[in-house]
């Protein structure tokens, strides 16, 4: 009789909060419409999805003739407060996953707060992968939602409105910083490339989010970091260098292209500071922008869930 090597158990957590500027059934009904028809992978691909938003609905992929994949069904539904789902989701193999979506609004702001948890018999570590698809996903929601909801007319969408504005700082940032010239320097990637060899190793990381921050130089030149947070106090690796962000307000705008095609989202974005009276704030020493490459960020394809903050007066 055939047999297998006895595999251990696993588990596997995930929890996300966001805050979303919109109201509470806006972003709900986002979340239906991106995890149903609108849903696709962090590389852009489409994979629509039909989730039926009752007790007992399914959520699957329907490839017609009868094919098709069940993803789970919904345990529990509450609109516009909570989305529960549970099924084996997109995992080939013995697990089962219970996926959460909770929802509260105050004043005018919506809180997410988001867990997908799992237990069973997975080939090795899936983490990395799980994270990246859900980072994906909340981001789309996030976008969706606020693209859909600023507007600076009636029945107009400003489609170049931020995400967000927020305080953030002081923050503590490790990395490669070098000299360029304005205007998109082509030296620029190959820091990056140099810097990719020190992620994830550097002491007392925060996160797993990168950022290019770039500073005027009195030459007239530019200075840009490639880097991460760290704690306060970290000791770091030779060869890198620690700044400190002072705290501002950031207004924060999404970039959906490629990391080649910045350039384009911030005119547009400086166009849009512009026509709603903010003013950039260059202190003496702080950064004119930062760029954040988050989690669902893929630096194969060069695309995905990457942020422009700019700080304003």
């Amino acid at each position: 009789m055939p047999f297998t090597e006895q595999q251990t158990i696993q588990t596997l957590e995930i929890v996300r909060e966001e805050e979303i500027a919109a109201p509470i059934d806006v972003v709900f009904e986002t979340i239906l419409e991106e995890m149903g028809p609108y849903n696709q992978t962090p590389d852009g691909t489409a994979l629509p999805m039909k989730l039926e938003p009752w007790p007992g609905g399914r959520w699957f992929r329907d490839l017609g003739n009868n094919t098709g994949h069940w993803w789970g069904s919904v345990q529990a539904i509450r609109p516009p407060s909570l989305l529960e789902i549970c099924g084996p989701l997109f995992m080939s193999y013995p697990a089962t996953s219970n996926v959460q979506y909770r929802l509260s609004e105050e004043n005018g702001v919506t809180r997410l707060k988001f867990a997908h948890r799992a237990i069973g018999w997975t080939p090795g570590d899936i983490t990395h992968g799980v994270q990246l698809g859900w980072s994906n996903l909340i981001e789309r929601i996030r976008l969706r939602t606020l693209r859909g909801n600023v507007s600076v007319t009636p029945g107009r969408v400003d489609e170049d409105a931020p995400l967000r504005i927020e305080e953030r700082g002081p923050i503590a940032v490790a990395g490669l910083k070098g000299h360029f010239l304005t205007g998109g320097d082509p030296a620029i990637p190959s820091q990056w490339t140099r810097f990719a060899t020190f992620f994830g190793k550097i002491p007392r990381q925060v996160g797993k989010e990168a950022y290019g921050i770039a500073w005027n130089e009195a030459t007239g030149g530019l200075g840009y970091m490639s880097a991460v947070e760290v704690r306060e106090g970290s000791t770091i690796p030779e060869g890198l260098i620690l700044e400190r962000i002072p705290r501002d307000v950031y207004v924060m705008f999404a970039h959906a292209g490629h990391v080649s095609e910045i350039p384009k989202t911030m005119h547009r974005a400086f166009e849009w500071l512009a026509r709603n009276g903010h003013q950039v704030q260059q202190s003496e020493g702080a950064p004119w922008l930062i760029e954040r490459y988050g989690e669902g960020f893929n630096p194969h394809t060069g695309k995905g869930d990457i942020e422009l903050w700019i700080p304003v007066k």
